[in-house]
């Protein structure tokens, strides 16, 4: 959440400063706003999850009803290298010591990070699954964590056509 919220910031330092166009600005940065609405809800709830006894928690539950929204992030993926190679070309015009993002690969870093968080969640909630006890949880979590495995399958799926493309 800390990095998106930092990616915006930095989007809009760019955009004050009439650095890049706002074309540029949603190739760099595609629904960011939706994003960050959409993470802050999914970490709340996950929150809210964790102050209660593990056999009442449902993050399986949670992962199945934000499905959908786990779709803002394609276009980061599909996205991802056409970002790139706009930085390593305009990079340098894009920096400037006062902005909260102040080199190339601290921002290339940002960028990766909110498909990386995407295709962890496999390996969290297979670690869920393998330490639940309670059944209706256990099937929740194992539903959620197919959800999980077709979030990263898309993203890795749509990174290589890209790439091939």
């Amino acid at each position: 959440m800390h990095d998106l919220q930092i990616l915006d910031k930095y989007r809009q330092q760019l955009l004050q400063s009439n650095l890049i166009t706002s074309e540029e600005l949603y190739m760099l940065f595609p629904n960011l706003g939706d994003a960050i609405d959409f993470q802050r809800r999914f970490l709340v709830s996950l929150e809210i999850n964790a102050l209660v006894e593990p056999s009442k928690q449902r993050i399986g539950t949670l992962f199945m009803h934000s499905k959908h929204f786990f779709k803002l992030y394609e276009p980061w993926s599909i996205g991802q290298n056409a970002a790139i190679d706009f930085l390593s070309k305009h990079l340098e015009s894009m920096i400037r010591t006062d902005f909260v993002i102040r080199n190339k690969l601290e921002l290339q870093s940002f960028l990766y990070k909110p498909v990386q968080r995407l295709c962890r969640y496999p390996l969290l909630l297979k670690e869920l699954l393998q330490n639940s006890h309670d059944v209706v949880n256990s099937k929740e979590l194992d539903v959620a964590l197919d959800i999980s495995k077709g979030i990263a399958r898309s993203i890795n799926e749509n990174h290589r056509r890209t790439e091939n493309h």
